[in-house]
């Protein structure tokens, strides 16, 4: 984690299930406390959802719910 809070750009969690998780915000802490040691800034480094969703030919809401589709 401190190696991500000197050298790189972004950081995308293994663990970014729960955003609000203890595990997630000291690991954050981390890399943003080794960012200040070095004089960057930790707001540069960037989180990454890693978010997971289907590819379909067409928006899920046509298939799943057409009802709820703009007029």
């Amino acid at each position: 984690m401190a190696v991500t809070g000197r050298v790189a750009d972004g950081w995308t969690p293994g663990h970014v299930a729960d955003w609000l998780s203890e595990r997630f915000a000291q690991s954050r802490l981390i890399i943003d406390r080794a960012a200040e040691a070095i004089g960057r800034d930790p707001a540069d480094i960037a989180t990454i959802d890693n978010m997971r969703a289907p590819i379909t030919a067409t928006p899920l809401a046509t298939e799943i719910a057409p009802a709820v589709r703009p007029a």
